[in-house]
Order: C-alpha cells, then structure tokens, then sequence
C-alpha cells in the first residue's frame, strides 16, 4: 500500500512533489505542536514536579503579556528561551544517541530520533505564547496559588 503511494507521488511532476512535501511537512508540524500542547498540560499532572514546571512556564507566558516595559517583556522572553534550551539539549543527546545506535540496528536510531522530536516539541511548547483569557492578572493569581499549594503540599 506504501509502496504504490510512493510510487504515485514519484510519477508527479517535481513541482506537485514540492507541495506534496510542504504540505506534508506543515501538516506534521502543526499536529506536532497541538499534540505536545495538549499532552503537556495532562503529562503535567501526572506529578507534583511536572506540574510546577509547567505552572512555571504559564507564569512566565502571562507576565509577558501583562508587562508593559518592553525591557521586562525581554526579560521574560529570555526567560522562557533559556528554559526551552534544556529540552533543545536533552534533543541533541537524543538525536546523537539515534545517530551512534542506530548504525547497530535501525530501531535503536528510531527511538533516538522520537526522543529527539518529543524534546523539540517540548521546548517549543515552552516558547509558545499562552492560550488567550479574558483577565490575565486573575489567571497569574490562580497560578501562583496553585503553585504555592504545590510547594505547600
């Protein structure tokens, strides 16, 4: 069933091919993005840890939007950035694991380059600007009580 699709897509012009690919591409990326979205905020609440990491980030996302120096804003964007670096590593290691493995067997290099993705789309769900609400200062409020009945707890 591949193969003939493969076969299909080859047999088209090279232009139709470009778009096939970007579309492709765009429509992975986007799914990418909303699924680690999505499954961030639930694998967020499987543990105490993960959730304030993730209460963290959506803090630093709403004082963005709520400041209105453009030096504070860069603060937190800068911030956010450096937080998203730790999964852009954690990718890396996971990309180069997939690359020395995989030359011993391909599933070994199939789980690196997975590992690889889940990471990227983490740290891009880190830099991604938060989702909209009516009243930015009451939802940083019920964040930082959240938080702090987390470090409580």
């Amino acid at each position: 069933m591949f193969e003939r699709f493969l076969t299909a897509a080859t047999d088209l012009p090279v232009i139709v091919q470009g778009a096939l690919g970007s579309a492709l591409f765009a429509l992975v990326l986007f799914a990418g993005q909303h699924l680690s979205a999505l499954l961030g905020s639930r694998f967020a609440k499987s543990s105490r840890k993960r959730r304030k990491v993730y209460l963290i980030d959506q803090q630093i996302k709403y004082n963005v939007l709520k400041s209105k120096e453009f030096a504070e804003k860069g603060a937190y964007v800068s911030l956010l950035v450096y937080r998203a670096s730790r999964s852009l590593f954690k990718s890396l290691i996971w990309l180069t694991l997939g690359f020395a493995f995989g030359t011993m067997d391909q599933i070994f290099g199939l789980v690196g380059y997975l590992g690889c993705l889940y990471y990227l789309f983490k740290g891009l769900n880190t830099v991604t600007g938060p989702e909209s609400v009516p009243d930015v200062e009451a939802k940083l409020q019920q964040i930082k009580a959240e938080l702090e009945a987390l470090n409580e707890a």
